[in-house]
C-alpha cells in the first residue's frame, strides 16, 4: 500500500501539447472537482517540465471506457519503453496511482488516450509527488476495498401491490478506516507526520497493490508484476485518531485515519 504525502505539481499549469480545448489547463491540477479540462479529441497529452524527487503519479479521468489509457513518462512521448513510469490499460473509468523509484523528472508527461474518436477524455485532477510506501505490508484483515465500491445507493418505489415502479439513486460518499498496528516510533515521529501536515489540507491519494517500477529497467506491464494501478482512489476531509500506546513496548504503536473518498466508478 502507497499513500501519498506531497503534491509537487498542485497548482501548476500544464502545457497542453496534443487536445488543447477551451478549458483552462489549471483546472487538472486543482482539487476542486466542480471544474474539468475535456480533450478537443480523442488524445490528451500535458507536460509540466521538470520535477524534482517523485515517486508516484496520480490521474483522475473519466470518458475513456474499455481500452483506454493513461501513462506516465519522464521526457518525450517520443522516447520509447525507457520513458515510462507508469501505464494503466482502462477497463472501466477509474482513479489511478503509478508508484515508481524516486528520480527527478526532465519533463513529466501524462497521456490520457481513449483509443475512441468517439469519446473525449475529461481529466478532474492529476498530482505527483512524494509518497509513503506502508510498511507491515499495508492495511489489515478486514479492511474495505474501496476501489471497487460504488458510491450509489439505490432506493425502489412500490406500489399497492409491492412490485417496483421506480428505482431512484442517490450518491454518498465513499468512507475508509485505515488501521496500522505495530508501527515504529520514528516512523509515526517522521513520514507519519508529513502525512499529517500534507493531508490537512490537501487531498492524498491510496493505492492498495501496486509494485515500484525500477527506473532503469525496462517497462512492463503492472499487471505481469502483480501491480494495479486502478486500486487506487483520492481521499478528502480526513479524521485523525491520537496514536494508541503499543501492548508491550513503547518502540510500537497503533495509528488510525478515517476518511471520505472517491474512485471514479
Amino acid at each position: 500500500m502507497f499513500i501519498s504525502k506531497s503534491n509537487a505539481i498542485l497548482g501548476r499549469t500544464p502545457n497542453v501539447t496534443t487536445g488543447a480545448s477551451s478549458d483552462l489547463p489549471s483546472n487538472m491540477t486543482t482539487p476542486d472537482f466542480s471544474v474539468n479540462y475535456t480533450s478537443s479529441g480523442e488524445r490528451l497529452v500535458m507536460s509540466f517540465g521538470a520535477v524534482f524527487d517523485l515517486d508516484y503519479v496520480a490521474v483522475c479521468a473519466s470518458n475513456l471506457g474499455v481500452g483506454g489509457q493513461i501513462t506516465a513518462r519522464n521526457g518525450t512521448s517520443s522516447a520509447g519503453y525507457n520513458s515510462i513510469r507508469g501505464q494503466y490499460i482502462t477497463e472501466r473509468d477509474h482513479v489511478c496511482m503509478f508508484n515508481f523509484e524516486r528520480e527527478t523528472f526532465s519533463n513529466l508527461i501524462i497521456v490520457v488516450d481513449s483509443n475512441d474518436i468517439a469519446r473525449r477524455p475529461i481529466v478532474s485532477f492529476v498530482a505527483a509527488g512524494k509518497s509513503i510506501q506502508v510498511p507491515n505490508g499495508g492495511e489489515n484483515a478486514g479492511y474495505d476495498r474501496n476501489w471497487q465500491t460504488r458510491s450509489a445507493e439505490s432506493r425502489v418505489v412500490s406500489n399497492s401491490l409491492s412490485a417496483p415502479v421506480a428505482n431512484l439513486k442517490k450518491s454518498t460518499a465513499l468512507s475508509g478506516n485505515l488501521t496500522l498496528p505495530n508501527m515504529r516510533t520514528d516512523f509515526m515521529r517522521t513520514e507519519w507526520q508529513e502525512f499529517i501536515d500534507f493531508a490537512s489540507s490537501e487531498p492524498f491519494f491510496i493505492c492498495e497493490q501496486e509494485n515500484i517500477v525500477p527506473n532503469t529497467s525496462r517497462y512492463e506491464d503492472y499487471r505481469d508484476t502483480g501491480g494495479l494501478p486502478e486500486s487506487s482512489y483520492i481521499c478528502y476531509q480526513p479524521r485523525f485518531q491520537a496514536p494508541k500506546a503499543h501492548s508491550a513496548t513503547r518502540a510500537l504503536q497503533n495509528l488510525s485515519i478515517r476518511f471520505n473518498c472517491y474512485n471514479g466508478l
